[in-house]
């Protein structure tokens, strides 16, 4: 078997944007042959070290061969291209250092509409506890507007700033050049296999794989039974994805479990239900995000 450095296989880095598909194209993505994908899907490995989610390894600065245990499950003769897929380096300095890092690096951005993706974000701090079940959505939102994001912030207060993408984006843009596509959520949603295409086209994957491929939706927002029992579980299940990653056959051996559990968690709920939103809460909403 051939060895290669950490450096020298061929990555294909989802860096964004949060709550806009990284969850269904992670999945989408894992079961191409020609691909490794990372053990859990969010590394977070080239995060800034004061941003405020957890992680199993961070880049320290000569730690790079750490980053391999994420994809010591399938080593191969040939170099697949390793996925990572973690939404939150569109916010981080240190990620764009991957660009030099990884020299064969190709990395990719899914950009939502602001609104959309603030009701999303709300949803799901419902769901995991973050916020009260009896917290409104224009609350959630004002709650955030004049509000100056600093290390302190908890990260699902950092969602309306976090719209601001051309902002965020340029500096990747600028790091990675013809190796950065920007993707809309709107084509991933209602067109996946022509997204998939693309992205294949993209990072020399054969896009013939998709042809007959079902695309299912993954991390639709519900709404747990319990937000104490939820916030545990989250806990419980994102410290066993940390200190489990370079362990793949425990991994495999925990997602039936996992998913028993998350069906007692959920029921047979239906989705969050649809958010009202008023015209003056959309215009705070999108003029936020066009601000500098």
């Amino acid at each position: 078997m051939t060895a290669f450095r950490v450096e020298e296989y061929p990555y294909l880095i989802i860096g964004g944007a949060p709550k806009a598909g990284t969850t269904s194209l992670y999945k989408w993505l894992a079961d191409h042959p020609g691909v490794c994908a990372s053990s859990i899907k969010e590394t977070r490995f080239f995060l800034d070290a004061d941003y405020p989610l957890p992680r199993a390894n961070a880049f320290m600065g000569n730690n790079l061969e750490e980053y391999a245990g994420f994809f010591r499950h399938c080593q191969n003769a040939r170099p697949l291209i390793r996925v990572d897929v973690t939404p939150d380096y569109l916010y981080s300095n240190t990620a764009l250092r991957i660009s030099e890092l990884l020299p064969s690096a190709k990395i990719v951005f899914i950009m939502r509409d602001p609104v959309e993706r603030m009701v999303s974000w709300y949803k799901y701090a419902r769901q995991r506890g973050m916020i009260c079940k009896e917290m409104t959505f224009h609350a959630y939102v004002m709650g955030q507007v004049g509000r100056h994001v600093t290390g302190d912030t908890p990260i699902h207060l950092r969602a309306l700033d976090q719209c601001r993408h051309e902002t965020y984006i340029k500096p990747f843009k600028e790091a990675f050049g013809k190796r950065c596509m920007i993707l809309d959520f709107n084509d991933l949603k209602t067109d996946p296999l022509n997204v998939m295409r693309r992205i294949c086209d993209f990072s020399s994957l054969d896009e013939s794989f998709y042809n007959s491929y079902t695309f299912q939706a993954e991390n639709v927002s519900q709404e747990a039974r319990s937000r104490w029992i939820m916030r545990g579980y989250t806990w419980t299940r994102r410290s066993l994805a940390f200190s489990l990653h370079d362990k793949p056959i425990i991994v495999s051996l925990l997602k039936k479990p996992n998913a028993m559990v998350k069906r007692m968690l959920f029921g047979e709920q239906r989705k969050a239900g649809e958010i009202q939103i008023s015209d003056e809460l959309r215009m705070i909403i999108t003029q936020h995000s066009e601000s500098n």
